[in-house]
């Protein structure tokens, strides 16, 4: 097996480029079944950091009726593939994880005239991420960076559709008027959190980034302080 089959195998999307053929097995993207490996990776390392540029903000598109097949397509593949990254976080204890989402969705998956722009919204990214290191050992369970975030409701917006409510119900509750409100209107998110946010269909729900960070009390350390954590990458 060559490596340029290998790379064109992992590459192949399904409705854009045919299968490659590995031996005697027709491979496609594995983006298909797991988008972003955190389980895997995550076996025996103390920490894991995970880079993500298939999940940034669902920007919402006004005139994707008329984009065409592909581009139909790919806001399609993108849902589905945010969707499929989305599910090891909910459940996410150890090892602890860094998640690095640079805001690269601006960006066409096809484009390759943006090499300087993609490179520069990554370094900006894992450099902020990459700040809480320290804590995320220390803690030791969980997805980091944790900021603290205040959620607020534009009343005149929801329609009561109750979908915030039933995705993050934890989170968001329904009124007497059937209004959706924030149980605890000031969170501690991850990366991860947050979803049902651009899930809402009149944009009614707002969450802002605190200046200052939420602060909780200090955990001990689940390893070995004098032993170098074994980190692995993914992504």
């Amino acid at each position: 097996m060559s490596v340029a089959d290998a790379v064109y195998a992992s590459c192949a999307l399904p409705g854009f480029y045919p299968p490659g053929l590995i031996d005697t097995r027709l491979c496609v993207d594995g983006g298909v079944i797991d988008n972003l490996p955190v389980s895997v990776a995550s076996r025996g390392m103390d920490a894991v950091i995970a880079v993500d540029t298939g999940s940034s903000d669902l920007e919402p598109e006004n005139d994707i009726a008329t984009a065409g097949f592909a581009s139909i397509y790919v806001r399609a593949a993108t849902t589905m593939m945010h969707a499929l990254q989305l599910a090891p976080f909910g459940a996410w204890t150890r090892p602890p994880m860094i998640l690095i989402r640079p805001k690269v969705n601006h960006i066409g998956w096809f484009s390759f005239s943006h090499t300087d722009d993609l490179l520069e919204a990554g370094y900006t990214a894992a450099m902020e991420a990459c700040k809480h290191y320290e804590e995320c050992i220390s803690w030791g369970i969980g997805v980091f960076p944790r900021r603290a975030m205040q959620i607020t409701v534009d009343r005149a917006k929801c329609i009561g559709c109750t979908l915030c409510a039933s995705m993050a119900p934890d989170v968001m509750a329904m009124d007497s008027q059937q209004k959706a409100y924030p149980l605890t209107p000031v969170v501690e998110w991850s990366p991860a959190d947050g979803d049902f946010v651009h899930h809402c269909p009149t944009y009614a729900i707002e969450a802002t980034r605190l200046d200052a960070e939420a602060t909780r009390p200090v955990a001990p350390p689940t390893v070995d302080p004098t032993r170098e954590p074994t980190t692995r990458k993914t992504g």
